[in-house]
């Protein structure tokens, strides 16, 4: 995997051979300008207007307007014509399929991740303070990921849990099924210096076998990941600016 994320002089062509992430800060969008709101559907205007904070709102809007402008430039088309549809977990894909992404955002940052055939997932997590991590984990978590973090000493186990949960999100929704999949019934690595690794999965050792995961280089207080279909390939990690 590259090791930064760079500006690229020219945009990218897909590649089968390459998964292409994208990350773009969010911290600057706080007001729904008319700016962010051109290229966006009815629905996705709407969305955007529907949240108690504008802020919020603003955010939702400035990755809609990433991704449509990134899918566009990938087609060759106008931002503003690609129709999306979701399947019954709320996955998006284009209509028609032509390239497969996935988005997450969280905090000040977003990714999208984009290939041109491939199922896969993406995830970001910005560290929250009020977080209760320990609650959270011994809920939601595996047996097994649970016993693997506290085992951990304590001023590492918050990085730890972020890890797992970037993880586990991405798996998730590489799978298309989100938290219908159940946190629970799957495992993740989460130990520092290990690698990024599905360890457990419904259908045993051939799903396993199905995926790779990639830890993504993040900015410190955030955790990120990819889950992509085998064969592996070339990861190449962007800079978009909004």
């Amino acid at each position: 995997m590259a090791a930064q994320w760079t500006l690229p002089k020219s945009f990218p062509e897909g590649n089968p051979d390459e998964v292409h992430v994208w990350k773009m800060a969010l911290k600057n969008f706080d007001v729904l300008s008319d700016d962010l709101l051109a290229v966006l559907c009815e629905e996705e205007v709407v969305r955007a207007r529907r949240f108690k904070r504008e802020e919020d709102g603003a955010r939702f809007a400035a990755m809609r307007t990433s991704l449509r402008t990134i899918l566009a430039n990938y087609l060759d088309i106008d931002a503003a014509a690609l129709r999306f549809t979701y399947n019954e977990y709320g996955k998006p894909d284009l209509e028609p399929p032509r390239l497969r992404f996935n988005v997450s955002h969280s905090g000040d940052l977003g990714l999208i991740a984009i290939h041109p055939s491939r199922n896969m997932g993406v995830d970001v997590e910005r560290h929250r303070e009020k977080l209760k991590a320990e609650k959270i984990a011994r809920r939601y978590f595996s047996p097994g990921e649970v016993a693997s973090l506290f085992s951990l000493p304590e001023s590492e186990q918050k990085a730890a849990f972020y890890r797992c949960w970037s993880r586990k999100e991405a798996y998730m929704k590489a799978r298309g099924e989100g938290l219908a999949l159940g946190l629970n019934n799957f495992d993740v690595s989460l130990r520092p210096g290990e690698s990024p690794t599905l360890l457990r999965a419904p259908g045993g050792a051939e799903e396993i076998s199905r995926w790779t995961m990639h830890a993504l280089p993040m900015e410190d207080g955030y955790a990120g990941a990819l889950v992509m279909e085998k064969p592996d390939v070339t990861v190449r990690l962007f800079r978009y600016e909004v």
